[in-house]
């Protein structure tokens, strides 16, 4: 038996196979076409600084001698109106996709394709088919969803559709059979060496290394480990991952990251992993063959506040002399009762020993930190504050990357969210419609009056109260304003002001970030 949403490629598959066997004779190889749909809809600039890997990924072990596999990142190439020269010998489109806009720019590449080249299935994945499966699988514009990773799946799912094979046969789908949603049995998670490196080439990986971001030089994303072993409320990823974490050998680590050096004359690694200092023995093992191998290049990572507390002076030089030069922590909260109803199983002092840490080997640490989680008070909030202000007190270049909550679907938290009036988005249509951008959407219970009041105490009262000459951020060079310049009077004054305000904790009555904001708009236009 065949689902009712490809109950045409059960009479077509034949003409496919047929189609194949002619192109082959034409030496024309047939094409999967896949998408990665834009992140953000209009008025907001899209960051397309990284290639989408998760694609790439998927795209991996497709066997390139009988397809002609093409990526297009529609942040790039937006216009579907001429795309029929694209889709033509096209046997199968793909669209990864998040919650949120990418999902309606996912819709928008799926109609042209069913418009264009209605015989052509359409297989969607990505984290949010992978949550919701069934709701995703229930759109028109979806034939088939895969589920988790797509390394295996996909090109399986690929030949199965092109031999006019039962799609039961294949593990990790989900799809429509007679009305009703079928999912076939899961597939295991596999290790990632077992697959092989991704294929930047299947892209124009120009376009991604930000030249003008990186003091000119250039710059990539590269992903060694997939997966994460803790379980903290928020995240998706210990959903998709059952907590378990994949990393590749430290070896073919730096072979990888090495022949990127070689092909695109990378100077800067930025490792796109959830969590790359998991393992402590790999990561200095990774150092050690950079160091040896004279790589000569500086790479950046993701971890966890503790992380770096259990790493000896000697090691952290070599951490160092292996060129970590920026690292990136998940702070989120710096209130330990925060911390634990989101489950971040850390204490919050961590945060303070990794800015000292840093600080010690001269690498630029970033400490991100999330606002609104369900359940914080006000004290919750004011902790927060007061974490940041010890750590630019260790460090004033340190950079607080800052976010307000947004509830990712499936995640503890998110029922917890819904108690608290988020609606939840019924179809998949519902989903490309939600706007991470505009906090009603999914946060109603985070106000404008608290959205301004912790944007005047992280972007403006904490970086004033310990003024740094950062290049990023609110108050750019102000270190540097105190000192010269007519100006250096009223900088001073008002780090001053800025200083007893962080002491007392007192963000009322904010007349210098009125006053700021005036002079920024004015400055703007």
């Amino acid at each position: 038996m065949r689902t009712k949403a490809l109950t045409r490629y059960s009479t077509h598959s034949v003409k496919v196979d047929g189609a194949l066997k002619a192109l082959a004779v034409e030496g024309t190889k047939p094409k999967v076409v896949l998408f990665y749909p834009k992140l953000h809809g209009e008025g907001i600039e899209e960051a397309a600084d990284f290639p989408p890997l998760a694609l790439l990924a998927a795209a991996s072990m497709i066997d390139r001698s009988r397809y002609d596999v093409r990526v297009v990142d529609l942040r790039f190439d937006n216009d579907l109106d001429d795309a029929d020269e694209l889709l033509r010998d096209c046997v199968c489109a793909g669209v990864s996709a998040l919650s949120g806009h990418q999902i309606r720019s996912g819709l928008a590449a799926a109609g042209c394709v069913r418009r264009k080249a209605p015989h052509v299935p359409i297989v969607w994945g990505g984290w949010h088919p992978t949550l919701f499966p069934e709701q995703t699988a229930a759109h028109p514009l979806v034939d088939v969803v895969v589920r988790g990773q797509g390394e295996v799946t996909f090109p399986e799912l690929l030949e199965t559709l092109q031999n006019d094979r039962n799609l039961e046969s294949v593990r990790g789908l989900t799809f429509r059979r007679n009305g009703s949603i079928i999912s076939t049995e899961e597939r295991p998670l596999a290790d990632i060496n077992e697959f092989p490196e991704i294929p930047y080439d299947l892209v124009d990986v120009n376009r991604y290394l930000s030249p003008n971001g990186n003091g000119g030089e250039r710059f990539i994303y590269y992903t060694s480990s997939v997966g994460c072993p803790h379980r903290c409320g928020f995240c998706v990823i210990s959903l998709v991952y059952k907590r378990r974490w994949f990393a590749l050998s430290a070896e073919r680590v730096v072979d990888e990251v090495e022949s990127l050096v070689k092909r695109y004359g990378i100077r800067i690694i930025q490792f796109a992993d959830s969590e790359f200092f998991v393992n402590k023995r790999r990561v200095l093992e990774i150092c050690r063959l950079m160091v040896e191998r004279r790589l000569g290049i500086r790479w950046r990572a993701l971890l966890r506040s503790e992380m770096l507390s259990r790493y000896t002076e000697d090691e952290l030089n070599l951490l160092k002399e292996s060129g970590c030069d920026q690292l990136i922590f998940g702070v989120e909260t710096g209130s330990q009762r925060v911390s634990e109803i989101i489950h971040k199983d850390n204490r919050v002092e961590d945060a303070i020993e990794s800015a000292k840490r840093c600080a010690y080997m001269g690498v630029e640490g970033h400490y991100a930190f999330v606002f609104g989680f369900p359940g914080e008070k006000r004290e919750d909030m004011m902790a927060s504050f007061d974490l940041i202000a010890k750590l630019k007190e260790i460090d004033p270049n340190c950079l607080i990357p800052m976010y307000f909550y947004h509830p990712d679907p499936s995640t503890p938290l998110y029922a917890k969210a819904e108690e608290m009036g988020l609606s939840p988005p019924k179809d998949l249509e519902e989903w490309g419609g939600v706007d991470y951008n505009i906090k009603e959407a999914w946060a109603p219970w985070i106000t404008d009056s608290y959205v301004d009041l912790v944007k005047r105490a992280v972007v403006f009262y904490l970086p004033a109260a310990y003024p740094a000459d950062i290049t990023r951020g609110t108050l750019t060079h102000m270190k540097s304003k105190m000192e010269k310049g007519w100006k250096k009077y009223l900088f001073r004054l008002l780090h001053h002001m800025a200083k007893l305000r962080v002491k007392r904790r007192f963000y009322r009555f904010p007349i210098e970030w009125r006053i700021y904001n005036l002079l920024h708009r004015r400055t703007y236009r």
